[in-house]
């Protein structure tokens, strides 16, 4: 037996690794649309960080830096197992919540508005939803600047990914 584990304990191992994988694979699956591919770092309106490849955003990526298609989907899966635990930490209910719930969350976790930062998200979204207060949290969640400004802003993209959570939350308070 490898490193002295039972047989059961492999196997328990092994599936949730492949849970993980597909996890990976259907959070990628839905945000892929959203994000698009960009080969060449850009700066999005108001952003503070450049973003590339398939939304990876931050102070690792530099001015005209470039990426193939193959290393954005490798950077893309790296990025989503990063943030599996930490909106599992925000959220500690998140994993019994309805996969298409879940999907749209993790999109909005991802894109930074589902956080407990003020000048990006709402604190009070996070709080609500970890309440079970459903309904309140799909209507505060939309009480963002960034949503309530998105044609101002040219952001209008976003207007489908946050009102999707909303009526996730909505379907959750039934």
């Amino acid at each position: 037996m490898p490193d002295n584990i039972s047989l059961q304990a492999q196997a328990n191992k092994r599936a949730a690794q492949i849970s993980q994988n597909n996890r990976i694979k259907a959070f990628g699956n839905y945000l892929l649309p959203f994000e698009g591919f960009d080969p060449v770092a850009r700066r999005g309106a108001g952003e503070e960080h450049l973003t590339l490849g398939h939304g990876h955003y931050g102070p690792d990526v530099k001015e005209g830096q470039t990426i193939s298609k193959k290393d954005a989907a490798l950077l893309f899966q790296k990025d989503i197992a990063e943030r599996i635990p930490q909106i599992q930490k925000l959220i500690p209910k998140f994993d019994s919540f309805p996969a298409s719930a879940q999907a749209a969350m993790f999109g909005e976790f991802y894109r930074g508005s589902l956080t407990n930062h003020k000048k990006r998200g709402s604190p009070n979204t996070i709080k609500l939803i970890n309440q079970g207060k459903f309904e309140e949290a799909a209507k505060e969640f939309l009480r963002n600047n960034e949503y309530i400004n998105r044609v101002e802003l040219n952001r209008r993209g976003i207007g489908p990914r946050m009102e999707n959570v909303s009526r996730e939350l909505m379907k959750m308070a039934k």
